[in-house]
């Protein structure tokens, strides 16, 4: 019983950080592309 219930709050917490992290990611590449286009380099 315990364990049906820990296995999907495991999955959920794993798809949780793996998003946050992917969005995190993405907001550092989009700030670097956006800097970089800013520069005249």
């Amino acid at each position: 019983m315990l364990h049906a219930v820990c296995l999907p709050l495991e999955k959920n917490l794993t798809y949780l950080i793996t998003n946050a992290l992917i969005d995190y990611l993405w907001r550092i590449d989009e700030k670097h592309m956006y800097l970089s286009g800013l520069d005249p380099e």
